[in-house]
This record gives C-alpha cells, structure tokens and sequence, in this order.
C-alpha cells in the first residue's frame, strides 16, 4: 500500500533528525572528557583483572560496542564481585563474556568456585560457571584449575556434618552418586542430606525438591544454608518455603538488606507480605537492583499498583538498562499517561520504536496517542497514521485523570464531555496540567471540579493561577485558593479572557496545515502557547 505523502514526509523528517542526533551525540561523548577518562578506567580494570595490556584492553573496549557502553560504575561491581579468585586470561570472548556478566551473577559463581577449592580460574569460568555444572567433579576441576588432590565432596561434608552424622552422610552420598555423577547432582545430594536431617523430612523427597529448585545453578553450600536460616527470618515458614522451591535461589544478604532498608512497607504493603505474595521475585532479588529501580520508577511517575502489576518487568532486570529506557521516554509526557496502565512495561520492550511513534504521531498532529498505539505491530500503526479523524479520548487518559482526581473514569468522562472543545485535548498538554496542578498544592476534589483546564495550554493554566493573588475579588487569597471550585473559577477567568468564544486559545495556526504537515514543522503542541 503506498502511503501519501502527506503523512510519508515527517516520518521521514523524524527519522533524518533522529539520525543526526544519534551522529551529533556520537560525536559529543568521543570529545567528552569524562567518556575519555571512563574508558581509561575501564582499560585499567581489564588491565589490572585480566592481565591484557593496556593497549588491548583499549581495542577491546572500542571494538566491542555492548562491553565499552557498560559504564564504570560496572566494571568496578564486577572487581568486588570476583573477591579473591583471580581470573586468568583466557580468550577476547571469554574476557567480554566476563565483563559482559552481571555482578550478582559472577559473585555467585566466584562463590561456588571458592568453596570448591579453586583458587584461579578462566574468565570463561567464572562468567558461565553454570554451563560446566553438568560434567563429574574431575573434569570440572580441570576447567576450573582447581588441584587434582583437593577432595571436594570432603569439603562439602565438613560443611554440613557433625561428627556424629559424617559416616550418614558419607552413605548417602555413595547410595546416590557414581563417579561420572555430575557435579551439581553431588552438591544437591550432600546439601539435601543437611536439609532432611533438618526438617526431619525423608531424604529422597527432599532430593526431588532441592533438584527442582536450584537444578544445576552454581550455588554454594554456605550459601544455601545461609538462605534457609534467614527465609524463616523474613516471615517464610517451612510449608511456605516447601511450596516454593524456587526461593533456594534467593541471595539472604540481599534479603536482608531488603527487609532492613524497607522495614514495614515496601509499595504499599507490608514487607514480608511482599516477599510473601511474590515468591518468584523474591528468590530473584538483588537488592542494589531492586533499590534503583524502584527509585528510578518512581521518580518517573510510576504509581506503586503498576510497578506491583508488572514486577517481573520493572524490577527483576538491569538497573542500567531500566534507567537508560526511562531517560529515552522522559522527555515526552505523553508516554507518561500511560503509567496507570496494567501492562505499562511494554513501553520498554521496544523503547526506540515508542518513541520514534510519538515523534510521527506529534508530526501529524494527532493529539490522543494511546496504548496500543505505541505497541501494536507496524501495519496496525501504518493504518492509524493515515486516519485523518481525531481518536476520541482514549481509555489510557481516563485512567489517568481518574487516578489524579479520584473520580470514577465515567465521571471524568462525563465532566470532560460538557465542555465544546472537548476534542482539543492532548495527551502532552494534559499531562503537563495536571503536573502543575498537582505542584501547587490542590487537592483532587478541586482538580475534578477544574477539570477543563487539562484543555488549555498549560502556560496559560500557569500564568492565570501566577495571577490569583493579585486579584481584588480573590482576597483574602489564603481562604480563597482553599474553596473547592477555585480551579473552576480559573477555567471561568480563562474563557473570560478570550471573551467566552475560544479564538486564541483554541484556534488552528493561520498557515495551511495540509503544507505546514507535508513539511514536517507542525508543533509538537496540539494547542496555540
């Protein structure tokens, strides 16, 4: 289907001036000298873990796109993380799978690396420890440089046995494993005997559980003994923890941390509640992770109900990444709107594509951008930029209203549907209004009652309430600004202002929208400033 051009032109305009951001920001973080001092740094941390010269942990870095755009911050976690086992210098696709690695991941690994004896290991290793859990305990010492004379199952007796059960255990572990018995199968077997002496729950059904639960990850056995003396801490009893298996996966120092930081309430429930009713969050918590991305969520509007609504989204993933996708839809308030929708992380699947959306959106001048919108397939869009009516108010801004207002969606709709210029709202201006609204203290039910102010441009809304105080019939302005219908007496000053006809406020710009569109230099406001 050809597209007119009428509407091919600023997606194309967009495109051009998206690339020439991308060119000109290119061009910037080259001269930046903070990105030159980065990527020393970075070098030196390569140089220092992995023993490269500085020249080729440079090239490293300038070729490989996704290792030299990790920032600092992270190649210093991936230094802690390692501790005491030093990395030795393997392959350029081992040491970026290393640095590549997120740092709860590699200080897992180099935990269950150290317990089973290995003083070094390759970069590869510690980075995929998990990829050689399946091989017999012999051959994963090779892998791993660990000496041939190191017992580790001995090590992993003493770990969970008293003298007076070593000899139990010790048949256990002959009655259950062979010598060709994979290494995860082995640590599974000796920490499931601690487990059923424990519980007091018969071995072979408390191997099935442990099986189920941490397969062949590499965990140590400190560690998941550590994690089953602090889950009942949190509120876990032992049924809980039977049900779900999953929580053996759980890191008890970030658990802890957790509960410490967020004592009582975490987004709005209590927080054992929480780890409680998200089970399958809980076992994948890292706290650094988890503290950032709430904050960062939050910062951005995110309410609380969403974020719980889309937990696996929001919170189990990169930081880095998360914050970088906010920044990318910060600057429109458009997709703002959007964060009292039920599935809003799917903004992030696809972030460039959103935006990009937007952009062609304000291009063609279409002022009620919904949900679906931003996240249909590309012939769905193609179809929808070529409507030329205006969608009625979308169910995304409703929501929104009725959030900020709290008044049923039905209410708001109907309150919005009294006013002649009930069209004119924008997604952008709207949210802007309410923003402003919402700073200068007024409360929901005065924003309801002033709700055709999300109509007019915001800068309008902003210098009528500026004009208030100097106003006689407003005095005294203290009792005054607390009447519930003082945001419906601004709406009143606005339309008097303009002599009650809407000419300036919401008339269309004087030049013809059909070149003004064709151009690609229509404003991004629906609305006249």
């Amino acid at each position: 289907m050809n597209v007119p051009l009428l509407f091919e032109r600023p997606v194309l305009n967009v495109l051009r001036h998206f690339s020439r951001g991308v060119a000109k920001v290119s061009q910037t973080a080259k001269d930046d000298p903070y990105s030159r001092f980065a990527l020393k740094q970075k070098a030196e941390t390569i140089h220092h873990v992995l023993g490269f010269k500085m020249s080729k942990a440079r090239s490293l870095l300038k070729k490989d796109r996704a290792l030299g755009q990790k920032p600092l911050a992270h190649f210093t976690k991936i230094t802690e993380s390692l501790g005491s086992l030093k990395p030795v210098a393997g392959q350029r696709e081992e040491s970026t799978n290393l640095f590549l690695s997120s740092p709860p991941v590699v200080q897992r690994n180099c935990q269950f690396l150290q317990e089973c004896g290995a003083t070094k290991a390759t970069a590869d290793v510690i980075a995929s420890c998990q990829n050689f859990m399946a091989v017999p305990i012999g051959v994963f010492k090779s892998y791993a440089n660990i000496d041939h004379a190191v017992d580790v199952q001995g090590r992993w007796l003493d770990l969970v046995s008293e003298p007076s059960w070593r000899l139990k255990n010790e048949q256990l572990l002959e009655q259950h494993t062979t010598p060709c018995s994979s290494i995860s199968h082995v640590r599974n077997v000796v920490f499931s005997s601690y487990l059923a002496r424990k519980w007091k729950i018969s071995f072979p059904e408390v191997l099935k559980w442990v099986e189920e639960g941490i397969k062949t990850l590499p965990l140590s056995i400190r560690r998941l003994m550590r994690t089953v003396s602090v889950l009942p801490k949190i509120g876990f009893d032992q049924e809980s923890i039977w049900k779900n298996p999953s929580l053996l996966q759980s890191d008890s120092d970030s658990l802890e941390n957790f509960m410490f930081t967020y004592r009582e309430d975490f987004l709005g429930q209590s927080t054992s509640q929480f780890l409680l009713e998200f089970p399958e969050v809980t076992c994948q918590i890292d706290f650094p992770s988890l503290h950032s991305n709430v904050d960062n969520l939050r910062r951005f509007g995110v309410p609380m109900a969403c974020i719980r609504n889309n937990l696996r989204d929001l919170l189990v993933q990169d930081p880095l990444v998360l914050q970088g996708k906010i920044r990318q839809i910060e600057p429109y308030p458009e997709l703002g709107v959007f964060v009292h929708h039920p599935r809003f992380a799917k903004l992030f699947d696809d972030v460039d594509t959103v935006v990009l959306r937007v952009k062609t959106f304000r291009a063609i001048d279409k002022r009620q951008i919904t949900f679906s919108a931003c996240t249909c397939s590309a012939k769905d869009f193609s179809a929808l930029i070529q409507q030329r009516a205006q969608l009625r108010l979308s169910d995304e801004a409703l929501r929104y209203l009725a959030n900020r207002t709290g008044q049923p969606s039905k209410s708001v709709k109907e309150m919005l549907r009294s006013h002649p210029q009930s069209r004119q709202l924008g997604s952008e201006n709207m949210k802007k209004v309410m923003e402003l609204v919402a700073a200068r203290g007024f409360t929901k039910e005065q924003i309801f009652n002033g709700l055709h102010l999300v109509l007019y441009p915001v800068g309008l809304v902003a210098k009528k309430l500026d004009e208030l105080p100097s106003r006689p019939e407003m005095q005294p302005i203290e009792t005054t600004i607390k009447e519930p219908t003082i945001l419906q007496i601004v709406v009143y000053l606005l339309e008097e202002q303009f002599m009650f006809t809407g000419n300036g406020v919401f008339a269309k710009p004087p030049e013809n929208k059909t070149e003004s569109v064709a151009r690609g230099e229509t404003n991004s406001s629906p609305v006249v400033n």
